[in-house]
């Protein structure tokens, strides 16, 4: 197994060793050789505590030795490289190795398994190792080939090969989607309406606000309660909603407000002949509108029935009223403002 290239004491050359289990009780370990010509051996030292080595080794000028009878369980291995006045180089990076443990043949893979991995953004292969930072130096071989803009499952095939020995590894990649969608446009403002009649809802039109989301574009939305809906008299709040094809939601919302119109009250006078009523109504605070015309429902009795008839009548403004002049027919009459009176431009 690889370990990373360590800088020796006193300017002995770089080296690097790597271990594979062998059969039985034992353990080849080996390095590259340094480029100095004056270092003529090399020493491996190892124990069961880290950096407490009870054993060693002075192996000659050669770069790999087996170390036989060693029992199961965790062991720790350093070199150091030996000139020929008898200088020795300060301990390599230590290996840690548990003898006899199947796991050893296998690579380790870092990160989570599944790895879940969110769409439309980079994708970087946690990767994998064995026994510390060997495959820093050897590489692996891969056939990731995750697509990050695209949801579904993948599986990456992680290979490496030491001393003849193939060890594999896979891992499940899950690309989804748990972003909501975000607010493309702004929401609609809050609005405050007046209705025409006391305690009348208003049907209120409004736009409906425009979502996107990250892996589905545009998406769809809708209100509650929906754009043309009858408005009570108070509050009312709308919330609309948007769904991904994932089932992320987002909200908005704003409130309708209906305001109740005051009772409108209407003053009747009769011409002196009869043939005619004066109506007069407060124009309901809006000293800046000019009514130009009104629809106004005349009942009168029939039987024990009222019947209703609907007269439009051109509106004048007088006194600050609003006054209107009716022909009246056979009988008494009772009059009413209907819902539908035109306002004028001011």
């Amino acid at each position: 197994m690889y370990l990373r290239r360590l800088i020796l004491a006193e300017g002995i050359a770089v080296f690097i060793f790597f271990a594979s289990a062998l059969t039985g009780s034992a353990l080849t370990v080996a390095w590259d050789r340094n480029l100095e010509t004056n270092v003529t051996s090399y020493t491996v030292y190892y124990g069961r505590l880290p950096h407490v080595y009870s054993f060693s080794t002075n192996v000659g000028n050669v770069t790999q030795v087996t170390l036989d009878g060693l029992s199961p369980g965790l062991w720790f291995l350093a070199v150091t490289a030996v000139t020929d006045n008898g200088e020795e180089s300060d301990f390599s990076e230590e290996l840690q190795f548990e003898f006899g443990n199947p796991a050893n043949l296998n690579l380790l893979l870092l990160g989570p398994n599944p790895l879940r991995h969110e769409c439309k953004t980079a994708f970087v292969d946690p990767g994998v190792s064995w026994i510390g930072s060997l495959l820093g130096l050897l590489g692996f071989a891969t056939n990731s080939h995750v697509n990050p803009d695209v949801l579904g499952a993948y599986t990456i095939e992680y290979a490496v090969n030491i001393l003849g020995l193939s060890i594999t590894n896979t891992r499940l990649v899950e690309v989804v989607d748990t972003t909501p969608p975000f607010l493309a446009t702004g929401t609609p403002a809050n609005r405050t309406i007046t209705n025409s009649l006391p305690g009348e809802p208003v049907a209120v039109d409004f736009p409906l606000p425009e979502f996107a989301d990250a892996y589905d574009g545009q998406v769809a939305v809708g209100c509650v309660p929906p754009p043309t809906a009858a408005f009570p008299v108070g509050t009312t709040q709308v919330i609309c909603t948007s769904s991904d094809t994932s089932g992320n939601q987002a909200q908005s919302s704003f409130t309708v407000t209906v305001v109740d119109s005051p009772q409108r009250t209407l003053s009747i006078a009769v011409s002196p002949d009869g043939g005619f009523a004066e109506l007069t109504w407060s124009p309901l605070g809006y000293d800046w509108i000019r009514l130009q015309s009104a629809n106004i429902d005349a009942g009168s009795t029939e039987g024990s029935s009222m019947v209703w008839e609907s007269v439009n009548a051109t509106v004048t403004l007088s006194d600050g009223k609003c006054k209107v002049t009716l022909p009246l027919s056979g009988g008494g009459r009772i009059f009413r403002l209907n819902t539908s009176a035109v306002l004028g431009e001011p």
